[in-house]
């Protein structure tokens, strides 16, 4: 009973951190910070998805978050907010399709579904100066690119 009580409690805490919030619970950690993040739709192959950039200049390289499964946007606030990151780059993360707030949409269970929508989301950001930064089920979908990447 115990081990049960644990692994439900764990189970809470993971999905309640990790789930994706409503276009302005995201944006509020932002609202005393110099951070202005936009936050975007864009559609691929006919599914939705949102995404939250910070464009300050157009030489600086973009680092382009991949989260994992569960997740969402919201997994890279932090990184978002960092001074010392904001000073070197751009920033962008994304909603995988079937992990958006309210998505109506099933999980994309496919690796070369997920790179492809990752490639066409970049698609007008140079290769040098795009940074993919993935975890968990996020780094394999980097890490399937064909692109010449930076990072």
């Amino acid at each position: 009973m115990t081990l049960f009580f644990v692994f439900a409690l764990v189970w809470f805490a993971f999905s309640s951190l990790t789930a994706p919030v409503a276009d302005e619970e995201l944006l509020t950690p932002f609202e005393n910070t110099s951070v202005k993040p936009v936050i975007g739709y864009k559609t691929y192959r006919g599914y939705t998805y949102r995404t939250l950039t910070l464009q300050h200049k157009d030489s600086l390289p973009t680092l382009v978050f991949v989260h994992g499964t569960v997740g969402s946007c919201v997994d890279f606030e932090k990184y978002m907010m960092d001074e010392g990151l904001l000073e070197k780059f751009n920033m962008l993360a994304y909603d995988r399709v079937g992990y958006n707030y309210k998505d109506k949409n099933h999980v994309k269970e496919s690796i070369a579904f997920e790179r492809d929508l990752l490639d066409d989301l970049t698609k007008e950001i140079p290769n040098d100066n795009i940074v993919y930064v993935g975890y968990s089920y996020g780094g394999p979908i980097a890490l399937a690119t064909k692109k010449k990447l930076k990072k």
